[in-house]
């Protein structure tokens, strides 16, 4: 009898083991129930995208569009910090969209403004998301990145590959837990993008992705534009180019925080008065810029 009992014991810890035995939650798994913030009709993005000269290049819209805030678990610069994130899916819908559709995951360009979220349908990015993706048909999910809306990480690890990856790769896995909810049929295709910061990020994304979660992501497709893939490469620059002001000091602050080796003193780097407050300027609740 004892020798049974042990052997109970035993593989109730196995099961334990293999269950995850653990307190931290579920890379991707949802914090909120999502919530659909509107649903912007093919008419509404028709006339939006006329009244900007955009639809020569955007087409006719062919779906509605749900808005999706979605909030959802993640891990910060080292890996096994559990955290959090949010972001937006935009899910076509329709008569004319019924089929599954892939999932394009989007990465922002450089944001300034702490409290801003893509789960906004009167943002100008999100409009181009669902304008350009949704309404033609393809699911979307952005991520607002760490340090962002509603993320209580406690910064934004500017170009940091890494956790640029894992917010990009959680989004997607939070769309996909978030599908059933919200009326999406999704086919199981994966493309990333990104502009900018985001090129940068959906290609970290998409290079994690193939390495590391081969049987995860059926990755079909990547379109990485203007990043700054070659960073030693990005900053030797003879002229100063528009927001260089503000790149090099939150690259600067950001890469201290995540390896604590850039420099000992902020002085040595930073002028006063900006040394001041340099450190937790950016991104900051009251700036209004994104590139």
């Amino acid at each position: 009898m004892n020798a049974f009992r042990l052997s109970c014991v035993a593989g109730a810890a196995l099961l334990l083991v293999a269950c995850g035995g653990s307190d931290d939650p579920v890379r991707g798994s949802l914090i909120d129930t999502p919530v659909v913030v509107t649903t912007l009709s093919a008419a509404q993005i028709n006339a939006g995208t006329a009244a900007s000269g955009l639809q020569a290049i955007s087409g006719t819209a062919k779906c509605d569009v749900k808005v999706v805030a979605l909030n959802y678990n993640t891990v910060g610069v080292k890996g096994d910090d559990s955290t959090n994130a949010s972001g937006v899916m935009l899910v076509p819908t329709g008569a004319a969209c019924a089929t599954p559709a892939a999932l394009v995951a989007y990465a922002k360009g450089t944001d300034l403004q702490k409290p801003r979220t893509l789960a906004n349908p009167q943002d100008g990015e999100t409009f181009l998301l669902a304008a350009m993706y949704a309404a033609q048909g393809y699911a979307v999910v952005a991520t607002d990145y760490l340090g962002f809306a509603k993320s209580q990480y406690s910064y934004h690890p500017y170009l940091h590959a890494e956790s640029e990856a894992t917010s990009v790769i959680d989004s997607v896995r939070a769309a996909r837990n978030a599908a059933g909810t919200v009326g999406a049929s999704l086919s199981g295709k994966v493309m990333f993008t990104g502009y900018s910061q985001g090129g940068h990020a959906s290609m970290a994304a998409h290079r994690a992705a193939e390495r590391d979660h081969a049987t995860e992501f059926n990755v079909v497709a990547g379109a990485h534009l203007a990043g700054p893939y070659n960073l030693s490469g990005s900053l030797k620059l003879t002229d100063a180019i528009a927001g260089f002001q503000y790149f090099v000091p939150y690259l600067v602050t950001s890469w201290q925080k995540i390896y604590g080796t850039v420099y000992s003193d902020v002085k040595t780097v930073f002028k006063a008065p900006y040394s001041g407050y340099i450190e937790n300027l950016l991104p900051n609740p009251t700036l209004n810029a994104t590139t």
